[in-house]
């Protein structure tokens, strides 16, 4: 009977991924909501699934994750943090009232604890306030005044609550706070995107739009070892074997003996899906200090080896880093050939034009190699029809466009 039962959840579970597959992982986000690094999971297996997770938004998002009309998961206000349940509850109770049109509609219809400072906040730096069409970083900006314009709003939003709350009108029935004035948004340059999605993670627990590693996805295809940093939580398995790794410097402290003389670095590197937080000391420290800071994308080489005063009997192994490079560096000091691979039922007159085009006007050092996929294998075009490039931004966002394509940087 408990094999019984335990078969039934699980073709009831089956079903519903295969069937309401933006449903379920819905409700699996939801389930997990407390957890980040379970959250992050789940949402690689909707990368895979290409189902889209959208950050939170106060016309669309619930409490919960949820399923918007365009079957597209959106995050709940409650994974918000300083954003109380009795807002969000204001915020679901008024979107029953039709969308917020604007932020001044916003301001006006939820209470005030869903428009106090800490909220406004952090619900902008979420993402949460962008389909109002203001820059994240114009609420962060001064007015003009002394105050920045999350203050300026708070007490809009206050005195239209205080002139509802006196019931004037004005001489035409028209609600009162129409007679406010609605404080203008101060120009402000937008965020990059490190910024961006740092202040996301601040108020989120995690990303959102994107990843610092986003830029750099070939390059972590094409040299790092599968699996990435998550194979370190195993050393056993992967004893004498030399691991590709690849992070952003999410920590970095630089310590000193106890005799105060030597200084060593404590980095933490996060990729993807793992953190893991690593030691330098001596001259390796010395050799990498320069290149050991918050925010720098890295490539790390290293060998999981014994510790030097380990034995036969007490084996301890550490993962002994070689060399650490930034990684924007990898294309052109790595990316020898750039494989582009194809199915040769893809390929015509009209496909090779858009190729060509695609990696024109940029002449480098990276030899272009397109691999024919057929039923019996892949087949090597010959290099030398394809002059060499540089793997520009630019080449690669146009490669992207080319959907019948897979492509990696390759070193031989």
């Amino acid at each position: 009977s408990h094999s019984t039962c335990y078969a039934w959840v699980a073709y009831q579970t089956a079903y519903l991924k295969a069937h309401y597959p933006a449903e379920y992982m819905a409700a699996v986000l939801s389930n997990n909501m407390s957890d980040i690094k379970s959250v992050s999971f789940f949402m690689q297996e909707c990368k895979k699934q290409q189902i889209k997770v959208l950050g939170p938004d106060v016309n669309e998002s619930k409490s919960l994750f949820s399923v918007n009309d365009q079957g597209e998961i959106r995050f709940g206000l409650a994974a918000v943090k300083g954003v109380g349940e009795s807002a969000v509850d204001s915020i679901i109770e008024e979107q029953k009232n039709g969308k917020f049109k604007s932020l001044f509609d916003f301001l006006s219809r939820v209470d005030g604890k869903a428009t106090n400072k800490k909220t406004l906040e952090n619900l902008a730096l979420a993402g949460a306030l962008d389909a109002f069409g203001i820059e994240r970083s114009a609420y962060f900006t001064s007015d003009g005044k002394s105050e920045s314009y999350i203050e300026t709003l708070v007490r809009y939003a206050t005195a239209v609550r205080e002139s509802k709350n006196t019931q004037q009108a004005s001489l035409f029935g028209d609600s009162a706070d129409m007679n406010i004035a609605e404080p203008q948004a101060p120009k402000a340059e937008p965020w990059d995107t490190v910024t961006q999605l740092n202040k996301e993670k601040e108020v989120v627990g995690m990303y959102i739009t994107g990843h610092p590693l986003d830029d750099f996805a070939v390059e972590l295809k094409s040299f790092c070892t599968k699996g990435g940093l998550a194979l370190l939580e195993n050393l056993a398995s992967q004893a004498n074997r030399e691991l590709r790794l690849a992070g952003s410097v999410t920590e970095f402290n630089e310590r000193y003996s106890k005799t105060g003389n030597k200084p060593f670095g404590q980095v933490r590197l996060e990729d993807y899906d793992h953190s893991q937080s690593f030691m330098l000391f001596g001259e390796d420290y010395l050799k990498f200090k320069h290149l050991l800071y918050v925010g720098a994308k890295l490539y790390v080489v290293g060998k999981v080896q014994n510790r030097p005063y380990a034995t036969p009997d007490n084996p301890q192994l550490e993962f002994k880093i070689n060399r650490i490079e930034p990684l924007f560096d990898l294309r052109d000091k790595l990316g020898r050939y750039l494989e582009v691979d194809v199915d040769y039922k893809d390929v015509n007159e009209q496909f090779i034009q858009r190729l060509v085009d695609a990696v024109s006007g940029s002449p480098g050092k990276t030899q272009l190699r397109v691999n024919l996929k057929t039923e019996e294998g892949s087949l090597k075009m010959p290099s030398g029809i394809f002059n060499k490039i540089g793997v520009t931004p630019e080449v690669m966002q146009r490669l992207n466009a080319l959907d019948q394509i897979e492509y990696s940087f390759s070193e031989n």
